[in-house]
C-alpha cells in the first residue's frame, strides 16, 4: 500500500482484483470523455464486449490448462466448463510455448499475467514455480493431473488426481446441474 499526493489531473491504475469491492453506498465523479460518437456503433460495441468471455487478469473464477491437456483441440471442454461458471480461461507457459494456438494472453505466471481470483482450477498443470508465481495468490486452488507429485498439490487446496478424461466430465455434469 502506498499513500499519494497528486495536485491537478491525474490517472491512477490498479491491477484487477486486488480490492475487494468497495461497499455500497459509495460515490465517485464520472468524467464523459468523448460523446461525439455514434450512440448505435457505440452500442454494439458495448454489447460484444460484454458477450466476450473475461480476460484471466479481471476474472473472478479462472480454470486453466497446461501441457498435460495433450492438445490445443482439447481446451474446449475447458471453454465449456467455463461458460457453465462464467469463468474465464487461462493457461501455462508451457501450453503457450508449445501450441501456437494457445495465445499469450491466456497465460498466467512470471511472465504472464498475475492473478488474484477467488477459484482457480488447474488442469494439467505441473505447477512450475513461474506458475505458481502468478495465481498462488488465489483464495482457493483446485488441482487436477494425473501426476499425484506434481509441485501443483503442495499449493492446491483441493487437489484431484486423475487424467483430465476422467475429472472434467465429471466436473462439467455437476456444475451444470448446480447452475440449473
Amino acid at each position: 500500500m502506498q499513500t499519494v499526493a497528486l495536485s491537478g489531473p491525474a490517472v491512477v491504475s490498479v491491477r484487477a482484483n486486488v480490492f475487494d469491492a468497495a461497499d455500497a453506498g459509495g460515490s465517485n465523479e464520472v468524467s464523459v470523455v468523448d460523446t461525439t460518437g455514434n450512440m448505435a456503433t457505440a452500442v454494439q460495441e458495448f454489447m460484444a464486449r460484454a458477450s466476450k468471455r473475461l480476460d484471466v487478469a479481471e476474472a473472478n473464477v479462472i480454470i486453466s490448462g497446461g501441457r498435460g491437456m495433450g492438445s490445443p483441440d482439447n481446451f474446449v471442454h475447458l471453454e465449456a466448463i467455463a461458460d457453465t461458471i462464467g469463468a474465464a480461461v487461462g493457461a501455462s507457459r508451457a501450453a503457450v510455448d508449445t501450441w501456437e494456438a494457445i495465445p499469450h494472453s491466456m497465460q498466467v505466471g512470471q511472465t504472464g499475467k498475475t492473478v488474484n481470483p477467488n477459484l482457480y482450477i488447474a488442469v494439467g498443470i505441473s505447477g512450475a514455480i513461474q506458475h505458481l508465481a502468478g495465481m498462488r495468490s488465489s483464495k482457493y486452488i483446485v488441482a487436477i493431473n494425473k501426476d499425484a507429485d506434481a509441485p501443483i498439490f503442495q499449493h492446491a487446496d483441493y487437489g484431484i488426481v486423475a487424467t483430465w478424461e476422467e475429472a472434467l466430465p465429471v466436473l462439467q455434469s455437476t456444475l451444470s446441474g448446480m447452475m440449473a
